[in-house]
């Protein structure tokens, strides 16, 4: 089994790099909603839905809402629905604080979710919001940047937690969803995604803005424009720092929320399209809330 984890682990990581490297952003945002895709069907598993036919609706129907807000966003270039994104993650940020109260409630607060036609509601809206959180950030001129900062946050959380829960793991975070959590655990991937934004401040924006010229595509330097050309050289490290260790806690909420979807069926994995891992879905669980959110701050803050 842990054979299987690193083999799948590192063909996935090295996938994303090559994507990374060759191609567009706007294409990486493409890619972002066809994995998000293979989400929902897992999705509509863990709600309960056994009905094939009900299963494939429910996945059509989101590949279909993905793929507008794709060609919005990036293939028409209207500044309409771009204008409009600002509130929508708003609105995506307080879906996730609402997730909370039913996580933290958990068993008590998930009566009105109870139902499957409620969480294929649910997920619908929880994965249209990670796809237009994705497209946001592959249309800013620091796309490459973004990208990689948020899945890095997200994965260095997770293994800060893994290494600190097993060491000093004493206190459960949320025992009635998901027992292996400890608060130390959180506070583990709290801090090394704090200690992994720093990195990013002082020492990889500044290589995107010394390197950002002298890259050959055209294309490409418009992905990677140098950080004083948007506003994001002038961010101070704290809030940095503290928008990280939001997106590490949010990470460790999207994680919770799948557990709460497991539980509620009865398995263990979303899927088992990844082995080693499980489904999709239990590979981004923590991007989900994290990716909105990013988006939205990059937006407030004009970065």
């Amino acid at each position: 089994m842990l054979k299987q984890r690193i083999i799948t682990g590192v063909l996935v990581a090295a996938s994303f790099l090559v994507a990374l490297m060759i191609l567009p952003a706007s294409y990486l945002s493409a890619i972002s909603s066809t994995v998000l895709v293979f989400a929902a069907w897992e999705w509509s598993a863990l709600a309960g839905e056994k009905r094939s036919r009900y299963r494939f609706g429910f996945t059509a129907l989101v590949g279909l809402l993905m793929f507008g807000v794709w060609w919005a966003l990036v293939r028409q270039g209207s500044s309409v629905p771009m204008g409009l994104m600002q509130p929508i993650l708003a609105v995506a940020v307080l879906v996730w604080l609402m997730l909370l109260g039913v996580v933290l409630q958990y068993p008590s607060g998930w009566q009105w979710l109870r139902t499957a036609r409620a969480q294929l509601v649910l997920g619908l809206v929880i994965l249209l919001f990670g796809a237009m959180g994705f497209t946001v950030l592959s249309v800013n001129p620091l796309a490459k940047f973004w990208i990689v900062y948020v899945v890095a946050i997200v994965v260095i959380a997770d293994v800060g937690a893994y290494f600190s829960g097993k060491a000093f793991g004493r206190r459960k975070l949320a025992p009635q969803v998901s027992p292996g959590k400890t608060w130390e655990g959180f506070w583990g991937g709290f801090i090394a995604a704090q200690l992994l934004a720093v990195v990013f401040h002082v020492w990889i924006l500044d290589l995107v803005k010394n390197y950002a010229p002298s890259l050959g595509s055209s294309e490409l330097q418009s992905m990677t424009a140098t950080p004083a050309s948007y506003g994001v050289e002038s961010a101070s490290l704290l809030i940095f720092v503290l928008i990280a260790g939001l997106l590490s806690a949010a990470s460790v909420l999207g994680d919770l929320f799948e557990s709460v979807l497991k539980r509620n069926i009865g398995v263990k994995d979303s899927g088992s399209l990844l082995p080693g891992h499980g489904g999709v879905l239990d590979r981004i669980d923590g991007m989900l809330p994290s990716v909105p959110l990013l988006a939205f701050f990059v937006m407030i803050f004009n970065w």
